[in-house]
């Protein structure tokens, strides 16, 4: 069986160039830093929250935590835009009273 492969589009990171593997390298890309109180706050996220709030985060292989920087960008930008529209609808509700 013969595997079809195509070119990616330019300027698309290769999966090798966005994946983060590892607590440390999620902790520098999500707080900036890699200290054991933000690789705790990695392992948190991956596991206490519940499943519709966790991050992108996944298990592959040897069990290391991974994770693409693109879906990590587009789950930020869903909490932003969850946190203005909440935002928003407090104001408007405060407005109408």
């Amino acid at each position: 069986m013969a595997f079809i492969t195509r070119p990616l589009p330019a300027g698309t990171p290769t999966l090798a160039e966005d994946c983060l593997e590892g607590a440390g390298q999620l902790a520098t890309f999500l707080y900036g830093r890699n200290d054991p109180t933000t690789r705790r706050r990695i392992y948190r996220l991956s596991s206490e929250l519940l499943p519709g709030e966790r991050p992108p985060i996944f298990r592959l292989g040897d069990n290391i935590l991974r994770a693409r920087r693109s879906r990590l960008l587009a789950w930020v930008a869903e909490k932003e835009a969850a946190a203005v529209a909440a935002a928003t609808d407090t104001t408007s509700d405060a407005a109408a009273d």
